[in-house]
């Protein structure tokens, strides 16, 4: 907004007849029938669409609003942040070490968990992936298209026994902090 008032020359809040001053002056100086210079068209443009907003006072209104609703979510959103951050901070800070390290050690813990999960999916598929080419690769037929499901629930097996393997081992070391 500050840009249309800056192409008719104007200070932000002017009143209406000031705006409509400006943009005759400058509509009579830049009119590609009276100036001839290369610019002159594209500056015409521009105090022409500077009018046609700045003249409109619910467009201006309508801009205001959003910029302000737009900027007050915004503080909104990083005010909830920040007491979040301080609700956390401050529970931290009031209890013992102990329950201080089972409250950290238990969202380790979960992030741990997530990402064992996502680490078993991909190589789940991964391996799917490779045993599907590996049939369609093999010139020797030497396992028929009946297979294939049997295969395919042999690799998830496989996964799903290490993965259970790691997330045993990610709760052992949870429970020996938590025990410490």
């Amino acid at each position: 907004m500050k840009k249309y008032f800056d192409v008719l020359q104007l200070p932000v809040g002017a009143s209406s007849t000031e705006i409509k001053k400006a943009y005759f002056k400058l509509a009579k100086l830049y009119h590609p029938d009276v100036n001839s210079s290369a610019d002159a068209s594209k500056k015409f443009k521009e105090i022409n669409e500077a009018y046609e907003f700045l003249s409109d006072p619910q467009k201006v209104r309508n801009l205001l609003y959003k910029y302000t609703t737009t900027k007050n979510q915004k503080q909104k959103r990083d005010v909830k942040r920040s007491e979040s951050i301080k609700r956390k901070t401050t529970k931290r800070a009031s209890v013992k070490k102990r329950e201080f390290e089972r409250i950290v050690n238990k969202d380790t813990l979960i992030k741990d968990f997530k990402k064992v999960g996502k680490t078993m999916l991909f190589f789940h598929l991964t391996i799917n992936l490779f045993v599907v080419f590996g049939y369609l690769s093999d010139s020797k037929d030497k396992y028929s298209i009946s297979d294939l499901p049997t295969i395919f629930l042999e690799v998830t097996f496989t996964i799903v026994v290490i993965g259970s393997i790691f997330l045993l081992m990610i709760y052992a070391d949870y429970l020996s902090h938590k025990n410490s």
